[in-house]
C-alpha cells in the first residue's frame, strides 16, 4: 500500500479528504499539519508514494521545500496545488522546474484531484468512481 503525505491549508483539506476516499485499501493518508515538519516526514518515510503540497502554506515558498525534498528523494512525486492568484509567469516557472509531478489550480474538483493521484501513483482509473454512483443513485 501507498503512503501519501497530505500537506495543505485547513480549508482545503476536507475537500482532499473527500476526494482521497476514492483510494481506501490502495493508499494510506498522513496530514503533516506545518511546512516545518514536512521533511521530517517526508524523509521518514519508506514507503512514500506521493506528497500533495500546497502552494498556500505559512508564508513559505513551497517549491523551493520541494526542491529540498527532491535532492534528497527524487523519485518522490509531489501534487502541486497552486494557488488561483498566482500568475501565469509563475504557474509556467514550477512547470518549467520539473519538480512537480501534477499541478492543480484552486478550485479543483475531486475528479481533477483523482485524476492527478491516478496518474502520479500509476492506478489504472476505474470506469465508474465512487462519488459517480452516488449521484445516480439518490
Amino acid at each position: 500500500m501507498k503512503l501519501i503525505l497530505v500537506c495543505v491549508n485547513k480549508d482545503i483539506a476536507p475537500s482532499i479528504s473527500y476526494a482521497m476516499k476514492e483510494f481506501e485499501g490502495k493508499v494510506t493518508i498522513k496530514y503533516v499539519q506545518k511546512i516545518s515538519l514536512l521533511k521530517e516526514a517526508v524523509l521518514g518515510e519508506e514507503h512514500l508514494g506521493a506528497l500533495i503540497l500546497d502552494a498556500q502554506l505559512d508564508q513559505t515558498s513551497t517549491t523551493d521545500i520541494a526542491k529540498q525534498i527532491m535532492a534528497e528523494r527524487p523519485n518522490t512525486k509531489i501534487l502541486f496545488i497552486a494557488s488561483s492568484d498566482m500568475s501565469k509567469d509563475e504557474l509556467i516557472k514550477c512547470i518549467q522546474t520539473k519538480i512537480f509531478a501534477s499541478i492543480l489550480v484552486r478550485p479543483f474538483t475531486a475528479e481533477k484531484l483523482s485524476d492527478s493521484i491516478y496518474a502520479i501513483c500509476g492506478f489504472e482509473k476505474p470506469k465508474s468512481l465512487w462519488f459517480e454512483s452516488k449521484k445516480v443513485n439518490k
